[in-house]
This record gives structure tokens, sequence and C-alpha cells, in this order.
């Protein structure tokens, strides 16, 4: 038997135990403070995002990086168009740069966590307890009636052996929104318990005494899977005469509060015995299946600071002119643009870069080919979830297998509720609560297009949940803490689920999940966008999208941000790239 069949087999049996001393209940807990009911923290200082204020100096990049961009490459203007830029030589066409084979899941990842150090936590019964305020009738976190509620649940869950971890008091305000807030779960999330307190006291009729009763509603995960939507119930009966009813219902809800919370944990409790170390390993993990062909290109080194410039130079648009003839392709060439400003029901200022973004990239790409007849726009009020759901069905079932289909989109970007954290969706004209089109729905159908190649552009992550309206509480393995994600998609997340899509297809985003993309505003649009625009015209869509990628977008970004940091503002923004099949090497002004 090989050594790594026998690392297997431990690994296994491991699990297995694990398993079963948590379900029996004689795991040790570790030492505890008594439980306290959360107390209000100080108001988060608020922070003014990219997308709200522009940089007081920004040097307009007109031109490509002199270090970065090829000497071979001439300028925009001064070539015809049907001539032929080299590729850098640093990364020729027929030799790509290194890549890396991204695995689809987070877990045991580079930089990502542990899975033994994973599943430990849940053999230890590590639990995240958050308080939401479903409903308007709901009470507060700070209300008596929630601190009680709170006080019983985590003695009950303590009495049961597990280990309650308390969140941060940042996520515990922002848990105060109510709806308002998204939550998430980090890769490492374990064991999580989101609940709502509701209480009243029923008047008997005929007698000064009534029924106080309290009702706690919670939702059960584990990582990022929902086990079980459970509810508590206490009763108990109490006076109501004027004399006693302050003291009456207050000493009633206390009791009933205890009577909740161990009927909910109980059910809960007897939920997580019933699971198999299997069912758990894979609803924590997910799939962690490493056969897939999609690639995250490896990024050059970080760009050098730049020294700031002496004063702000004249702001100037990419030169996106027409180039002198389009370029003949094998296959039709088609465009999905969409861009959103701002949602329909938004008091957030406008993005005003959208419509300089979309302008831009739809003229750079008229001359390869992208004609107005094959080009499908959505912008503003047209952009809606339906919109973009029938656009992709359409494409579906015009574009042929010599085809080559890209879709751009600009606007803003916030992370889904309750989903792995790097899990994202565009924040189009209409959407809502109900109303959502995630990254994931929209690549299923992208990747349906039976095109030969499809390129899907993405630079709406601009200002993240502060531009929605919409606050982010991440759960992971240590507790419950404010999210840093800018709205930008995971790549890897995003193609999981189309790991077994045929033909080549590329994605690149204007940043990680973790960041935010910033929009220059009128007339440059977003920084990412405006060094993709860049590099189409000085290489005239003939390099390969990998070199692109390096040599311009990356390189473009990236010393803008230097720029603003020597400045002493925040930038921090890296795009990226990644790929199936020949995703890399598809350039756009065809083969």
């Amino acid at each position: 038997m090989s050594i790594r069949k026998n690392h297997r087999s431990i690994v296994a049996l491991s699990a297995v135990v694990l398993s079963a001393l948590f379900m029996a209940g004689t795991l040790p807990a570790l030492a505890l403070a008594q439980a306290q009911v959360p107390v209000p923290a100080k108001p988060a200082a608020s922070a003014t995002t990219p997308a709200d204020k522009p940089p007081a100096a920004v040097t307009p990049a007109n031109k490509p990086p002199v270090a970065t961009a090829p000497a071979a490459a001439p300028p925009a203007t001064a070539a015809p168009a049907n001539a032929a830029a080299a590729p850098s030589a640093a990364a020729p066409a027929d030799s790509p740069p290194a890549s890396v084979t991204a695995p689809t899941s987070a877990v045991n990842a580079p930089g990502g966590p542990d899975k033994n150090a994973v599943l430990s936590r849940w053999a230890a019964k590590h639990l995240v307890m958050l308080y939401r305020k479903e409903t308007d009738n709901a009470p507060q976190r700070l209300e008596p009636l929630v601190q009680t509620s709170t006080m019983a649940l985590e003695q009950q869950f303590l009495n049961k052996q597990y280990q309650v971890l308390q969140a941060s008091p940042e996520a515990l305000q922002a848990m105060d929104q109510g709806p308002g807030v998204v939550v998430t779960f980090a890769p490492d999330a374990g064991l999580s318990m989101i609940y709502s307190v509701y209480g009243d006291v029923r008047p008997q009729p005929g007698v000064q005494v009534g029924i106080a009763e309290v009702r706690i509603e919670a939702r059960v995960f584990v990582g990022a899977t929902l086990l079980a939507s459970e509810q508590g119930r206490g009763q108990v009966q109490t006076r109501t005469d004027p004399a006693t009813r302050e003291y009456g219902e207050r000493r009633g809800f206390e009791i009933a509060a205890q009577s909740a919370a161990t009927d909910l944990v109980t059910r809960i409790d007897d939920r997580l015995r019933r699971l198999t170390p299997q069912q758990v390993e894979q609803m924590i993990l997910g799939d962690t299946s490493t056969a897939t062909s999609f690639v995250l290109v490896k990024p050059p080194a970080p760009a050098a600071a730049v020294p700031a410039p002496s004063g702000p130079p004249a702001a100037q648009p990419p030169p996106v002119s027409q180039p002198a003839a389009p370029v003949q392709a094998a296959g039709k060439r088609w465009l999905l643009s969409v861009g959103v400003p701002k949602r329909r029901d938004s008091t957030a200022r406008p993005l005003e870069g959208v419509a300089y973004d979309t302008r831009h990239v739809r003229d750079a790409l008229r001359g390869f080919g992208f004609s107005e007849g094959s080009t499908i726009e959505l912008f503003g009020e047209s952009a809606t979830v339906a919109a973009l759901r029938n656009s992709l069905t359409q494409l579906a079932s015009s574009v042929g297998p010599q085809d080559t289909v890209v879709m751009y989109m600009s606007g803003h970007g916030t992370q889904l509720n309750f989903s792995r954290t790097g899990l994202t969706m565009p924040v189009l004209y209409d959407s809502s609560s109900t109303n959502l089109f995630d990254f994931d729905q929209i690549m299923r159908l992208f990747a349906q297009i039976p095109a030969k190649e499809r390129i899907m552009i993405v630079d709406t992550c601009f200002s993240g949940g502060a531009a929605t309206g919409l606050n982010t509480v991440s759960i992971g393995g240590s507790g419950a803490s404010m999210g840093r994600s800018g709205g930008a998609p995971d790549l890897v997340l995003m193609m999981r689920n189309v790991k077994d899509a045929t033909g080549s297809i590329a994605v690149m985003s204007a940043a990680t999940a973790e960041e935010t993309a910033m929009d220059l505003g009128a007339p440059r649009g977003g920084l990412f966008t405006e060094g993709l625009v860049r590099g189409l015209i000085d290489t005239r869509g003939e390099w390969p999208l990998e070199n692109l990628y390096r040599d311009y977008v990356w390189a473009h970004v990236t010393r803008i941000c230097a720029q603003i940091r020597a400045q002493g503002d925040t930038c921090k923004q890296n795009p990226v790239l990644g790929y199936q099949g020949a995703g890399n090497v598809i350039r756009f002004a065809g083969p």
C-alpha cells in the first residue's frame, strides 16, 4: 500500500472518530468566559469609497507605460489598422507566461484554510451566533427581550459543550441593519446560526392573566450550506393587572425565553448529530476536486511606487478612435455590453464613468468586426435582470460554432447574501432582494453560448457595498467580522459549475474579490477599462489576451495605483485573468 493511500486512510479515519466524538458530546469544551450580552459598539468610521471621489491628482495614461509596453508596438495613431503589433518579448504568443491551475475550492489552496483545521474546529463544536432583526416588529438587539434570549441560547449551547464564538463589535452593529446587511461565509466557516426573536403577551378574556410567549427563529448553516430553518417556542402564564404588569411581563419573557432557547437548541443539536462525516465534509468544504482546466494567470511582480506628479494634469479620455478598416475574421463577432450607472431605487450618486466605459469599449471593438448589427447594448433603465437573461438566451440561439462573443459589464457589484465570500452579483437597474442575477447564474448561461471563443470582461466592483447601501458581514472560523469584498467576482468560484464547458472561455475582472475598483469619472471612466481600451488600440487587437492583460491592463492599473498611494491616498486594485481551453490566446481582432 502506498504512503499516499495510507495517508488518505488515516485522514478518513480521523474524520470518522472526530464526528463520532462530536455526536456523543464527549469532546471537552475550551474554557470560556461567562457569556455576555453584546454591548453597543462605537459607530465605525465611515470611509469615502474610490467611486465617490476621484483622486486629486492622477497622471492620465494617454500612452502605455514605457517600462511595460513593448517598444515594437507603435502608437495607435501612427500605424495603419492592418499592421501587426509584436507581442511582448517577455511573453511571446507561442509561449504564454507562467500560469497556475486553480482548484474549485479555496480550501487547501495557497493561502487558503487548512482542511484538517476546519474539520477540527467542527469537531470542537465551534459556533458563531448572530442576531438579525428580520422584520419591522422584531425587537432591536439591545432590547431586554433579545438580551435575555441571547443569554439563554448561549447557556443552552454551552451546556451541550458547544463553544460560542463572539462576533466583532463592528459586525454586531452592522447586523442591526437587519435585511440591509449581506452575510457571507469565508472558506473556513464552520457552524453558524442567524436568529431573530419575537415576543408578545396575549391577554386572557375575563381575567387579569395573560400568556407571555417568546419565539426564536433561526437559520443554521454548516459552511455556506443551509442545514435547517428551526423555531423554538416558550410560553408562560403571567399577571396583567396594572400593579404587577411590568414585572410580570418581564419575568414572563425571561422564563419563556429559557423554554424557547431549550426547545431550539435541542432541535438544532438533534439535526447536527444525524449528519454523517461525509455530509459534514461536503457541506463545509464543498467541491474540493481539482479536476478542472480553469487557469488563473499569475500576474507580474507588483509595480514600484512612482513619485507623485507636481500638479494635477488635465484628465484626458482614452484615444478611442475608429481604426481605418475593419479586420475580417473567420466567424462572426458579437458584443453584449451592459452598463448600469445606478440601481433604480438607489439614493447613491450615479457612476459617471460607466457611460464612457461602455462607449470606449464599443468603439474600440467596432473596428475588429464587432459591428452594430451584432452588438446588444443594455444601458441604464434597459439593463434589467430580465433583459440580461434574455440577451444571453438570444445569443445562445444565434451564435455559430466559429463565432467570438465578448460580454462587457460596467457598474456596481455586491456580495450575494448567505453565500460563499466571493460569490457576487452585478447591480442591475431593477436588482432587489427578490430579483437577483448573480455571476454564478450569468456564467452558466454565458458558457452555454456555442461560440468558439467567449470573453467576459467585468468592471462591476466600484465601491462595493457602500454604493448599494449594503454592508457585508463575513462568518469565518474565528467568528464574524466586517467583510472586505468590493463586489468583484471570485473567478474560481464563478467557474466551478462550468468546468466541463467546451471551447475557449476567458474572464477578466477589474479587481480581486477582496478589492474595489476605481471609477475615475468623466471622461476617463474606470481605471481598469481605461487600460484595456488603450491596449486594444495600441496593439490593434492582435495581441493574445494574456499578453494584453499583463503588459497593458495589469501594468496600467497597478502603475496608477502606485501614483495614488504616493500621494497618500488609498488604492489597492489588481486585475485578474482566468481562462479555460485556449482562452488566454484569444485575439480581439481574430486569428
